[in-house]
């Protein structure tokens, strides 16, 4: 089963994994889950996608263990480091990441909460695990950040693959004012 947000398929990126599928056959497993007793797509749905173009009823794969969490680590893991993502996709990747660390953290916490609290949220190990500086990891909070409909505006607008626009969307404190600059840059 394909479930969860995940990015929409690039069709001229399955032809091509399909015509090196046809050719060479699968080099690559995809990786799944499982959920109760059901298998989840957790890496590889544009090979998935190329199998099934191929009319396949087969595929390799690897199931991973660990939980939900460690699922969706493993997903945003594989487009960080293989797909190519837009500025803002990057972005929403890397902040996501951010929270489910944190989630996992706390889920494990067996401490009491008190005493000194880090204020970097996570952005040290977010660094720290996916090779990035924490300037790069507070950029892509910010650009996270963005209300929706501004976002939305900025992809419209091809603006989400500049970091730039998108650092000078975030700055602003409203939605309103995040709208009226991506209307100006536009």
């Amino acid at each position: 089963e394909v479930d969860g947000k995940r990015r929409s398929l690039n069709e001229a990126k399955v032809k091509f994994i399909a015509a090196s599928m046809r050719e060479i056959g699968q080099q690559s497993p995809i990786t799944l889950c499982t959920v109760g007793k059901r298998p989840v797509l957790v890496d590889g749905l544009h090979r998935l996608a190329a199998a099934k173009s191929l009319r396949w009823d087969r595929i390799r794969c690897l199931f991973m263990a660990g939980d939900k969490i460690d699922a969706h680590l493993w997903q945003i893991s594989a487009n960080l480091h293989r797909a190519d993502l837009t500025v803002l996709e990057r972005a929403e990747s890397i902040e996501e990441w951010r929270m489910l660390i944190r989630k996992k953290a706390k889920v494990g916490q067996v401490a009491l909460p008190g005493g000194h609290q880090p204020k970097d949220v996570g952005i040290n190990r977010t660094a720290k695990e996916l090779g990035l500086t924490k300037e790069e990891v507070r950029r892509s909070k910010a650009i996270a950040g963005i209300w929706p409909k501004a976002k939305a505006a900025a992809i419209t607008g091809k603006l989400d693959n500049s970091q730039r626009a998108l650092l000078e969307i975030a700055k602003q404190p409203t939605p309103s004012a995040q709208l009226k600059v991506v209307e100006e840059i536009i």
